[in-house]
């Protein structure tokens, strides 16, 4: 990505940076290391003080994919030269960790870039856990990851979850509290020295045994529509950690949306990513 744009001001190529595109200052010293910002074409310094009237031009994609590829497709629901949106498989990590190495969402996108002749380094913007499914957004460079974990960070973004979970109710309620690590080092539990946290949740079909559930987290804390849920009884189907054994061969939880400014344009941005197969299959066992 190139970024471009005139300068309006006598001010220092640092100040423009920081003014024009919000770099940080560890962004614009490795942008001055690797020579990668030009004014009228030629490479300068950033101490260098532009004229109104000068073109400043600033080069992004230096960096590359070092990540060994993996042949599993991946479900893309949104492409441009700033970031990609995918829809995750459920049972599916993010990054290589534990007994997953390389079969990975990472690795399968460094397949995706061989396929398509592109090649960037992969940042997630956001966090999803393994068998979790649904929207996942990805930055193609430095700068697009730094404005989207900005509005991840300030809990701007509209993030919309779908649920299966045990039990039956109607109509909406919220729950909020202090979310830590729990004493076994895995569990997340309400604690005082824990984090802010709500979820607010609406059910949208309802059996006797199982509600269909749209949540709204309006935090971002480890484990929380999880932990929010189970507290009021509800706990997610397939979710053995908080809930109950079954069969279903994982949480029953969808990224389903989520609404932001689209870190290049600034303009509103949404993404819808349909319910996975097993997510389906699930809900026709209870007929709902």
């Amino acid at each position: 990505m190139i970024l471009q744009e005139k300068a309006k001001q006598q001010e220092t190529l640092r100040q423009f940076l920081r003014r024009q595109w919000r770099f940080s200052s560890r962004l614009i010293k490795e942008l001055g290391r690797e020579k990668k910002v030009f004014v009228e074409g030629k490479r300068r310094r950033m101490n260098y003080l532009l004229s109104p009237g000068v073109t400043v031009s600033v080069d992004l994609g230096w960096e590359k994919n070092t990540y060994a590829p993996y042949p599993r497709e991946i479900d893309v629901l949104y492409e441009d030269e700033a970031m990609m949106v995918l829809n995750k498989d459920p049972l599916f990590s993010v990054h290589p960790v534990g007994g997953y190495q390389t079969d990975t969402v990472l690795n399968a996108i460094a397949h995706y870039q061989l396929n398509n002749e592109s090649d960037f380094k992969i940042r997630f913007a956001h966090r999803l856990d393994r068998d979790t499914s649904g929207a996942l957004i990805v930055a193609k460079n430095k700068w697009i990851h730094e404005e989207l974990s900005r509005q991840f960070r300030e809990e701007s973004v509209q993030k919309v979850y779908l649920a299966l979970c045990h039990g039956s109710f109607q109509g909406s309620f919220s729950v909020e509290g202090k979310i830590g690590l729990a004493e076994d080092g895995i569990h997340r539990e309400f604690r005082e020295d824990g984090k802010d946290s709500r979820t607010d949740f609406t059910a949208l079909k309802t059996r006797p045994e199982v509600t269909l559930v749209e949540a709204r987290p309006l935090t971002g804390r480890t484990h929380q529509i999880r932990v929010h849920l189970a507290s009021k009884g509800y706990p997610i189907v397939g979710d053995t950690l908080y809930g109950v054994q079954n069969r279903a061969n994982r949480q029953m939880l969808h990224c389903h949306r989520l609404e932001l400014l689209h870190p290049l344009t600034r303009e509103p941005f949404t993404v819808t990513a349909p319910l996975k197969e097993d997510f389906l299959q699930e809900m026709e066992k209870f007929k709902i």
